[in-house]
């Protein structure tokens, strides 16, 4: 190597560069060590937080199932002191006392409840004012903001504030919350629910405890929101399928009914009723309803009321006034939507409008008129509670015919009233005509009017049955 300076030189920069080179890719190796440890750690504590997470849900599902047992604990200890039977010593003698049922708890469910006016507020009120060997309680919608917990007619009532309606649904903020709450406080045997109310349904389906009964009541189908009937259809399936008992209000809207097709197995039937004290007769309504008689110049009066909107058929009645006789006038109570285009219609100066009335008003109006008109046009009156009051203030009435409603089984053509075809405003006014121009007509139909009402729509002509029906399921 002495003879050979300049090699050995370069052979120990060749060396030299190799162990740079060698260091270099030891950095590299431990700057990769290092990041894989990193990314290891990451997914170890990503990991930690996966479990952490999962323990938490474990624990949330731990407490509702505590939750579920302890109601279910409480619901067992309460069925085991309403069959207990104890004896009581009297004296020196021994006498078992007979043992005292707890009252069973129902839930009703309405839109809403009286004072609001309305068909299916009068039903669930005649159901829970006529059956009073059950506890009631009522959650509904309030008709304001604000939110009420009081007794009307010795019920509870929890009317929750609504924020705004939407496609004709009320929307409260605060009925999810509340209902939650009737359910740990009230703990009802039996749900009591009057469809359709999608809100409230979604709702219901949230909450129900699974040991609670649900009786379904269906006044109707959704048949004009069918948007959004699209979204809740759904969830109105899944109400059928949880419901253990479904209450439709006469047999004809059962046959017409799509949602209930594969349910009929669960369906009964149990017409609606009216309320027969705020419809009685009283003395001091004698005189009023002379008066009224007197404002109309002594002409007939037919006379309908509700909400003025599209399905009520007011419209179709209007179109007819031209061929209805002089010797009649007409009178359209209530309110709604179509108010002022109803009276701005070219024939409505021969229409009253007295806006929409009181109780004691309504009465004196149904005992001063003649004839009730009910121009219904759709299945969205499915029953007509107006109609069967009316017939029970004893008036014969004018009905359109409408497929697979309840309405022309409430009243029945030729025998309590006169059937009109559907839309057909002449064959409607030809059957005004004839019970303007008949009396003889006019009273054989309202006394038969009458006996159906009493017979078939007062709360004892289906209070037996709902009896029954909440001590069976």
């Amino acid at each position: 190597m002495e003879k050979f300076p300049k090699y050995r030189e370069k052979f120990t920069v060749a060396r030299v560069t190799t162990a740079i080179a060698s260091a270099t890719t030891t950095v590299a190796s431990v700057r990769t060590t290092v990041a894989s440890v990193r990314t290891t750690i990451a997914r170890v504590t990503t990991t930690i937080a996966r479990i952490t997470t999962t323990l938490v849900r474990v624990r949330i599902t731990l407490a509702r199932v505590k939750t579920t047992l302890a109601m279910d604990k409480f619901t067992l200890a309460r069925g085991k002191t309403i069959l207990r039977c104890e004896t009581f010593p009297l004296h020196t003698d021994q006498a078992t006392v007979q043992p005292v049922m707890q009252q069973k708890k129902i839930l009703h469910i309405p839109n809403y409840y009286p004072p609001h006016i309305g068909g299916i507020e009068d039903v669930c009120h005649s159901i829970a004012a006529g059956l009073p060997e059950f506890s009631h309680t009522v959650i509904c919608f309030n008709d304001k903001p604000e939110t009420e917990d009081s007794l009307y007619e010795n019920i509870r009532v929890i009317r929750c504030g609504v924020w705004k309606k939407l496609f004709s649904q009320s929307i409260s903020l605060c009925f999810l919350k509340k209902l939650k709450q009737t359910f740990r406080e009230f703990l009802p045997d039996t749900v009591h629910f009057h469809t359709p109310n999608p809100f409230s349904g979604v709702c219901l389906l949230m909450t129900l405890p699974k040991h609670v009964k649900l009786v379904l009541h269906w006044h109707s189908d959704i048949v004009e929101q069918k948007f959004i009937y699209l979204f809740y259809a759904p969830l109105e399936q899944r109400l059928l399928k949880r419901a253990n008992v479904i209450l439709a209000t006469s047999p004809a809207y059962i046959e017409g009914s799509k949602p209930l097709t594969t349910f009929r197995h669960k369906v009964q039937v149990v017409q609606n009723t009216v309320n027969a004290k705020k419809l009685a007769l009283k003395d001091e309504d004698k005189p009023e309803i002379e008066k009224i008689k007197a404002q109309y110049g002594g002409k007939k009066i037919l006379f309908t009321f509700g909400r003025h909107v599209a399905y009520k058929g007011i419209h179709s009645l209007l179109e007819a006034v031209p061929m209805i006789s002089d010797a009649a006038v007409i009178v359209i109570a209530g309110s709604g939507p179509l108010t002022e285009k109803l009276k701005s219609h070219p024939n409505a100066p021969r229409i009253f409008f007295p806006g929409r009335l009181s109780d004691r008003d309504l009465r004196r109006y149904l005992y001063a008129a003649d004839v009730f008109l009910f121009p219904s046009i759709t299945r969205n009156e499915a029953f007509g509670i107006a109609l069967a009051e009316a017939m029970y203030c004893g008036l014969p009435s004018v009905t359109f015919t409408i497929h697979a409603s309840g309405v022309n089984w409430v009243s029945l053509h030729r025998e309590t009233g006169i059937e009109a075809e559907n839309r057909n405003i002449k064959s409607m006014a030809e059957a005004i005509n004839s019970l303007v121009s008949d009396s003889e007509l006019r009273e054989t139909l309202g006394k038969n009017a009458a006996r159906r009402a009493r017979e078939y729509f007062l709360i004892d002509a289906v209070k037996e049955k709902l009896t029954d029906l909440y001590n069976a399921i």
